[in-house]
Formats: structure tokens, sequence, C-alpha cells
């Protein structure tokens, strides 16, 4: 019914909508993350696991179950999860878009907004919510007269709780708007058109907001009390994906804007404007430049509850993800999960400052929920079901994919011969590999799942340098393949075992029948029993990734050693909540940071 909706991105009138990770939401006491999700079934997640190349000239039929075309099979939910033990509470589920959610000042209830279908008439409705562990109250509820267009990109929005604890701020399902909403006595305060992410001073009478501007945003300061004859614009900015941020003792707001383009390229910096004096200053520098060739695709930021902790995140598409970690105007490390491999996004810290929410795998509304200890700088996905599970198991598939062109390979996965200084070293490769072994074993009671695990299981195995599970597996990886050329390229990976395993000999046979065989028409590859091989038919299939793997035969490095991991501490213990009524686990406990650095002054 609504296909033709979930993945639109362009607003009628309004600006093109960048692709934003949804935001993740601590609840006041540290205790509970919040999020919104949107996930295919397992089987759609796993029939699209980055096993084989999937570049418009291969064979492989995997582009049927595209992003794109699993757009109505997409479950949105919202789930909170208990960090110390990972426990979960669904909050909502449904077929139709929500908004992400935000935390009651008192942490007793999460608010959000969602389409909701009537069972008799089939009519759809804009309702907006607020949960107290299962109780629901529905604040408001209007009919929609179409189709809502905003779709996925609402996940992107959330709602926002002013911290007196009166009004809440809903986006609008059909345009780039946001209303105010009393939700004591149920009344609309005030509609703000073209608007996108409001945020509350810390006493709540004053509010910012993004308004559209033609093709660039812009930045307002408002007093709450005194009504909409007081915006005050502030700054233009060329894109947006978060709230501007408040400081502690709400006199200043801090936001992230694109410096112009140089000819060192283009810079992001952050900005601060101080609401007494009506300033707006540059504070500094965040990221190095984009490169020549590179894109910004979103960039982050979030400060810990005393204002000197800052850690922020720029998105570069030709470069991996890195967290910088500021105290004031004093830069302290850079946090490069699984060591760059995969995008993350939207940071946001723990009350205490020792835990980072973030997103991984984007950016967009299909990232994923993680957090991570800044003691042991250790990312933990959050799982508190099979779908996001199977949607974790692919994501980590795409971050482990090498930089260099993927039709180069028979897979998708790197040559042992490959991890020396070509790429990420072994131990980098290894980490990612542990998290996508544990998360696919955790799969195995699924049975949707058992016939679609067994490319993650080599994939993941290969990685972690255990060649006989590999073996063990290689005869049910064969029966995957979905047609001829894929079966060569199973045959191309057993030529990757060998040479991960210093077996040349019997890698440069498979190889070289593999380089010598006409590839017009092909139907089967067997083994004869004899050692050998036969081939009957062939398709058309002119790249090079036979002659590649041969050269990198030829031509073999040495890979480096592993590092050393550190293992995560135990967990304290949790205070009681309305949300404690949980049901499912997403088995990583929570760890303090210790030994954090001095303290610096802004």
């Amino acid at each position: 019914m609504i296909a033709s909706w979930l993945t639109s991105l362009v607003m009628v009138g309004v600006v093109v909508m960048e692709r934003s990770d949804p935001p993740l939401v601590w609840s006041p006491s540290g205790d509970w993350i919040a999020f919104a999700v949107a996930t295919p079934s397992v089987e759609h997640s796993l029939a699209r696991f980055p096993f084989f190349p999937t570049d418009k000239g291969d064979q492989v039929e995997l582009g049927k179950t595209s992003s794109d075309d699993l757009s109505s099979g997409l479950t949105f939910r919202i789930w909170a999860v208990r960090v110390s033990d990972g426990q979960a509470l669904k909050v909502a589920e449904s077929a139709y878009p929500l908004t992400s959610p935000a935390w009651g000042p008192d942490g007793q209830g999460l608010a959000f907004a969602q389409v909701v279908e009537d069972e008799q008439d089939r009519t759809l409705r804009w309702e907006v919510i607020i949960a107290y562990g299962e109780d629901r109250e529905v604040i408001t509820s209007r009919p929609l007269q179409s189709e809502p267009d905003r779709g996925e990109t609402l996940l992107a929005e959330a709602v926002v709780w002013e911290p007196r604890g009166a009004i809440l701020v809903v986006p609008d399902p059909d345009r780039i708007a946001v209303e105010l909403i009393d939700h004591r006595n149920r009344a609309t305060l005030r509609r703000i058109e073209d608007a996108r992410f409001v945020s509350f001073s810390p006493l709540g009478n004053r509010m910012s907001f993004f308004r559209s501007r033609g093709d660039q945003w812009e930045l307002v300061e408002s007093d709450l009390d005194l009504g909409p004859e007081v915006d005050r614009p502030i700054d233009l900015v060329a894109r947006i994906d978060q709230p501007a941020i408040w400081t502690s003792d709400g006199q200043s707001l801090l936001y992230l804007k694109l410096g112009n383009p140089s000819a060192e390229g283009r810079q992001t910096r952050l900005f601060k404007y101080r609401v007494s004096e009506q300033i707006t200053q540059e504070v500094k520098e965040v990221e190095s430049p984009a490169l020549p060739g590179e894109q910004i695709l979103g960039s982050y930021l979030c400060v810990g509850t005393d204002g000197l902790d800052q850690f922020f995140v720029v998105q570069f598409s030709g470069r991996s993800t890195a967290i910088a970690y500021h105290q004031g105007s004093h830069p302290l490390d850079r946090i490069h999960p699984f060591s760059g491999l995969g995008m993350i996004g939207a940071p946001s810290v723990s009350p205490d400052g020792d835990q980072l929410a973030l997103r991984f795998g984007g950016p967009g509304v299909r990232s994923l929920p993680a957090r991570l200890t800044l003691r042991e700088k250790t990312l933990r996905p959050l799982i508190p079901d099979d779908e996001l599970r199977a949607a974790w198991i692919v994501a980590l598939g795409e971050a482990a994919e090498p930089a260099s062109a993927t039709v180069q390979r028979p897979t998708r996965l790197p040559l042992g011969a490959e991890l020396g200084d070509l790429g990420p070293s072994p131990a980098t490769y290894k980490r990612l590999a542990d998290v996508g072994t544990r998360l696919t074993r955790d799969l195995e009671t699924n049975p949707v799942s058992r016939s679609l695990r067994v490319r993650p299981i080599a994939f993941f195995s290969y990685l972690q340098g255990d060649y006989e599970k590999v073996d063990r597996v290689m005869l049910e990886l064969t029966r995957t393949a979905m047609n001829a050329d894929q079966a060569l390229r199973i045959l191309g990976f057993q030529a990757q075992l060998c040479l991960a395993r210093g077996k040349d000999r019997e890698a440069s046979e498979m190889i070289d029948f593999i380089r010598h065989q006409r590839r017009h028409q092909v139907a089967r590859v067997e083994e004869d029993g004899n050692g050998g091989y036969t081939v009957t038919q062939g398709v058309s299939d002119t790249r090079s990734w036979p002659d590649e793997l041969w050269n990198v035969s030829q031509n073999r490095v040495e890979p480096r050693s592993a590092n050393r991991l550190e293992p995560p501490a135990s967990p304290p213990q949790t205070a009681p909540s309305p949300f404690d009524a949980v049901v499912t686990p997403e088995g990583s406990p929570r760890s303090s940071i210790q030994n954090r650095p001095p303290r610096q002054d802004p």
C-alpha cells in the first residue's frame, strides 16, 4: 500500500533531505538507551549478505533483494535497552513509519509519534504517544488525508520533550514542519513551517530550530514564553544532521557548519552563539578537510553533562570514521571502532560520561544501534531481536570489504596475502569477525536463517583464520551458488583458502584451471574424483578476477601480527524504572570508565 512513499527523500516545494542517522537517547539516569529502527526480515537481510560482488556487471541475483525493493517489507520498531544487562522492551512496532523517541525529564516515559492504520476501515492516523513501560497514553490523534510523504525519513526526526515537562515538539508526517503540543491539556501551542531539529535550553524557557531557506538552513533562537514574534535568526548552514546544542548554563548554542570550499578542501567547524550578546563566533575546526573527490556525508556533535567532554564525528565518503574526543578546546583522543572499518554516526554520551551510544553502517535510517565504552573503546551492537541481529551481520560483512575493487575478486573477502600493509591488519579483521561470528551463532535457533547462515559463517571464519571451519561448510556453501559464475567464484574462494594457508601449488592449479575455461554459457563446475575439475557450458563473463587472483598468488605479502584485545569490565547495578519490564537480551554488560584524563579548562 505504501511502498511508493517509504523511501521518498524529496519534499515537494522544500529542500532535498540529506540522509541523517537517527538519534539514540539515554534515559536521565543513564540506565536505558532508546532508539528507533527500520529492518527487513531475517531472510531478506541475510539474502543480501555481501559474499559475492554485486556490481552491475555481475550475474549475481542478490540484486532482487536490494534495499529499495525491500521497503514495503520493513518493520518499524522502538526499543528501550537496559544498559546493565542488555534486557530490552519493545515500545512500539508497526509496518508504518514512526519517529525516534524522547525520554521525559523524569525518565518515566518515552514520547514518540507514529502512523497507525485503523483495523476496521483501513484508514491512516497520526498519533502522538507517551509510553510508560508497557502502558500507553495517546496525546493526540488525527486522521491523515493521504499517505504521508516523509516515510522512512521520519526516523531521523525525534519527538522533543521540553525540560519543564509540559511541551512535546512533534514533526509533521507530510512536510517539513513541527508542532508544539501541551501534552497535559493536549492543545497545539504553535506550528512552525519548514522547521526541523528543535532543541530546548536547560531551563526550558528558550528553544532553537533550523528553518529551510532555499538550499540552506537558517538556525533560529526564540524565547519560548514570548512566541514567534521574538524568533531571532542566527546563521545559515549548508546541511544539518542534528539539533543545535545548548550549553549547560543556557547562555550559548553550539552547532556544526561546513566551511566554504578551499584549496585544502571543505572543513567542518564548530560555532558558538552567545544569546545575551547575540554574537556568533567560530570556535575551532573539528576534523581535517575533505580530500579531493570526497563528500562530507554527515557531521555530529555531542557534549557531556559537564560541558567539557565533546565528541565529534564527521562522515567522509572516502575514508574511515573516527570519533574525535575533546575536552574544552583541547583535543585528547581519536577513537576508531573496528580500527576504522565501517561508518559510524550520531554519537550520544551517557549522563555519567563513560559510554557513547552511536549508529553503525550508515549514513541514513538503515544505520544500526550500538554502544561504545570509552575506557575499553569497544563497540557492542544493540541487538534486542533477530531482525536487528541479521541486519548487523550484513553491516559487518559490508564493513569488512577491502578498499580495492570487488570485481577483481571471486568473493568480497580480502585475500590472506592482502592483510599486510595494503589494508587493515589481521587483528582489525579478526575483531570485526569475532562480533560477526557471535551474532551468526546466535541465529542458530531461527529456522528461517539455517540455509542463509552459511555465507556469513564462511566469511567471518575466513577473517578469523579458522580455515578448518570454512572447510566444514564448503560443501554447503557450494550448494548456495545460484548460477554457474558463482560456482566458479566459490572455486576461486577455495584457492583463496589455499593461498592463506601457504598452499601455493594447490592454489595455482585451481586458479590456472579457472583462467583457462571458456567462460561462456557455463552451467556447472564439478570435481571429477581424481583431483581435477570438469566444466559444462559457461556464462558470458570477461572480467579479470581469475587473472587478478593469479597475480596475487604469484606476489604474496606476509600478513602483519594481530593486536591484543583488552577484556571487558564487570557491570554495576541499575536503578528501578517502569522500563524494567524487559523481554529479550542484548548480551553486553555495562562497564564504567576508569583512569580518565585530567580535566582541562575550555
